[in-house]
């Protein structure tokens, strides 16, 4: 990571990134140093400093909005971290109209950073998402700029394009155009497949596989549980109402009326995954009290707040993580959940509690509903296969049979 200043980690989740990081800011003396992590992180990353180089980090917080930068001043702290929802709050002073680049007018303390460190950067994935923008700008001048995933293609070679911009690597491929014409043609925008993870490796990328790095890490398996829900009446009458929409769609020949039958379909398949998700409570429950009654940890993952709120509701003494919870509170509950034996059951949503957390007190993970993307759940399932598991980790998703 040393010799390649601007780079991916794409290791595989639970192979020790957040360290590896760590000790290539030290060596390399690559400080001040940001770090930008997921909001669940902040805290990790504070841990893992002070653990690992026994160095304090400094999180980002509106107390000291104003006067961060003193403490590296002053020589006490040299480690600062800040979330990506939070780095227009910290860094941009103003936008002069559009957000671009060239538009961003960054706060001057911006320059003092020599090292800069994106976790789970397969969230800068869109090119048209804010904070990737503001990123690559704060990147511009840096000299060492890690980016870690374990994840870095979400849905096509197209999620390559911000995360190279914000390395400065992009024209190591051409450009962002000369890129979607080699690497991103087809139906699933990915093409010369072998000839762009040759020229990964050799320019910005690394990866070790856990098979090889962590030879005696217990096996990961998959079962998939069909269940018949019991909301059947319901499901069937959103379902032909959906039809209709899409019928609607095919039939449009106007680009507005295709547009919008094509939104109002999103809103109608969403809500079928939650009526989907509410027809296997039931047999949710009575999963979940078949391990935690047996003694056993579980970890589950939901999609949507109601699902949570009604896995709550049956068990009263669940930790969660959550975009509902502080950050206070989602660092005591993976605390709880890993040290306290009494605390069986943790719920989490993909968003809050898929990425980057350890939960290796657990073995068994339990999917009452999916994200988008099987990027996601491979995340989710890492958070209890990853260094420190002991035991063979057990994957349960939920399927509802005839459903979307």
């Amino acid at each position: 990571m040393i010799e390649h200043k601007r780079c991916f980690n794409g290791d595989d989740m639970g192979l020790g990134k957040t360290m590896q990081s760590i000790a290539a800011v030290s060596i390399a003396r690559a400080y001040p140093c940001l770090v930008v992590a997921p909001a669940t992180m902040k805290v990790t990353w504070q841990r893992e400093f002070q653990r690992f180089i026994g160095k304090q980090a400094i999180i980002l917080s509106d107390a000291n909005k104003d006067n961060w930068h003193k403490h590296f001043e002053t020589g006490t702290c040299n480690v600062f971290i800040t979330n990506y929802e939070s780095v227009k709050k910290y860094f941009v002073s103003r936008v002069r109209g559009r957000t671009t680049v060239k538009n961003i007018v960054l706060d001057k303390r911006v320059g003092m950073f020599k090292s800069v460190i994106i976790d789970e950067s397969h969230r800068c994935c869109n090119t048209t998402a804010l904070w990737s923008i503001y990123l690559e700008a704060i990147c511009a001048n840096k000299e060492y700029i890690w980016l870690l995933t374990g994840t870095p293609l979400v849905t096509s070679n197209e999620d390559l394009i911000q995360q190279l911009r914000i390395m400065r690597r992009i024209d190591d491929f051409g450009g962002a155009a000369r890129f979607r014409e080699r690497y991103c043609q087809g139906t699933d925008k990915s093409s010369n497949l072998y000839e762009l993870h040759y020229r990964l490796w050799q320019s910005c990328y690394f990866r070790r596989d856990k098979s090889l790095a962590l030879k005696d890490l217990p096996e990961k398996t998959r079962q998939y549980l069909t269940v018949d829900i019991d909301n059947r009446q319901e499901y069937e009458f959103a379902e032909n109402d959906l039809i209709r929409y899409l019928m609607e769609y095919e039939s449009a020949s106007d680009s507005k009326l295709r547009s919008a039958a094509r939104a109002t379909a999103m809103v109608q398949i969403n809500h079928l995954r939650q009526i989907s998700a509410r027809g296997k409570m039931k047999e949710a429950i009575r999963f979940i009290h078949d391990v935690i009654d047996g003694g056993d940890k579980l970890i589950v993952f939901a999609f949507h707040k109601t699902v949570i709120a009604d896995i709550m509701k049956a068990f009263p003494g669940t930790v969660t993580v959550t975009g509902s919870d502080s950050q206070e509170k989602k660092q005591a509950a993976i605390d709880k959940f890993q040290n306290n034996p009494d605390c069986r059951l943790i719920a989490l949503n993909y968003k809050s509690g898929g990425v980057g957390i350890t939960l290796t007190a657990a073995s068994r993970t339990l999917f009452i509903e999916f994200p988008w993307t099987a990027s996601d759940c491979e995340q989710a399932e890492c958070r209890a296969h990853r260094n420190g598991q002991k035991n063979a980790v057990n994957c349960y998703y939920l399927l509802a049979r005839s459903t979307i």
